[in-house]
């Protein structure tokens, strides 16, 4: 139940904070699927949510930013060296993708929230394993394709109504606490205005 609806609420909380906050991306964004329902409604609806570049591009760098699975557990299965340091077999690893996804080394000016990065000629330049919001893998989450189709339609419901803006006790940044996934610290605050 968790894993499918906590880490599902939040991000689309995670997005309509995004939204809220960057202007220019939201409209770009009500662009996109304005166009797409004008030129491409009739479509079945996996196949039309598929066809939107920008809101999987803005999805992909919401997850990049607010990953709800805060660590990614495995166990060594066997020894092994990675960088000069060794881990023993049976050892448990846990990667928080929260730090990775902040790695300057991995990501230029990591807080900043860049959908392009996602953008089909910079995904070719991604370190591989630098981004993991359901894991990676065979024991990535089983259900990220259900997820993120999910996420996509309820975004594209919502967008078709209203948009969201700031309110005056909006946070200028989020700050979080982990529960059994990432959540915000305080509640997030954003004004819904009708399209």
């Amino acid at each position: 139940m968790v894993a499918g609806f906590e880490t599902t609420g939040s991000t689309l909380s995670y997005m309509a904070y995004i939204l809220a906050t960057h202007p220019e991306i939201q409209e770009k964004l009500l662009k996109e699927l304005d166009q797409a329902v004008e030129t491409r409604g009739d479509m079945p609806l996996y196949d039309f949510v598929n066809t939107l570049d920008y809101l999987d591009r803005v999805f992909c760098e919401v997850l990049r930013l607010y990953t709800p699975g805060f660590l990614v557990h495995r166990r060594c299965n066997e020894t092994c060296t990675i960088n000069g340091i060794t881990i023993p077999s049976g050892v448990d690893v846990f990667m928080p993708p929260y730090v990775l996804h902040r790695d300057p080394a991995l990501w230029p000016d990591p807080e900043k929230f860049d959908p392009d990065r996602f953008s089909p000629q910079n995904r070719d330049f991604q370190e591989p394993y630098s981004y993991m919001p359901f894991g990676i893998g065979p024991r990535q989450c089983i259900g990220f394709r259900f997820a993120l189709l999910e996420m996509k339609t309820a975004m594209l419901k919502i967008l078709s109504k209203v948009k969201f803006q700031r309110a005056v006790d909006t946070a200028s940044q989020l700050k979080f606490r982990s529960v059994l996934v990432m959540q915000p610290r305080d509640p997030i605050r954003l004004n819904i205005v009708s399209r």
